[in-house]
């Protein structure tokens, strides 16, 4: 059976940077504020969606280690 973990807080604080960066983005898209071009608007959306990805990474990575380290101990018994 699948059991949930909370997330790391870095994961967390990733997330909220990239939400933060997105509604930024769109608040000028929206606002027309025009404060920032097309290209740098894009660069900032890429920008936000690897931070989002990173902290994906890091708690995938950190559950898998998890699952590895008990799977490990459990074969030695």
């Amino acid at each position: 059976m699948v059991k949930f973990q909370s997330l790391p807080k870095i994961t967390i604080i990733c997330y909220i940077i990239s939400v933060v960066i997105i509604g930024f983005v769109f608040a000028e898209q929206f606002g027309e504020w025009d404060l920032l071009s097309r290209k740098v608007k894009i660069g900032i959306l890429v920008s936000a969606a690897i931070i989002g990805v990173f902290g994906s990474i890091v708690s995938i990575a950190k559950q898998l280690a998890g699952y590895l380290k008990r799977n490990k101990s459990s074969t030695k018994d």
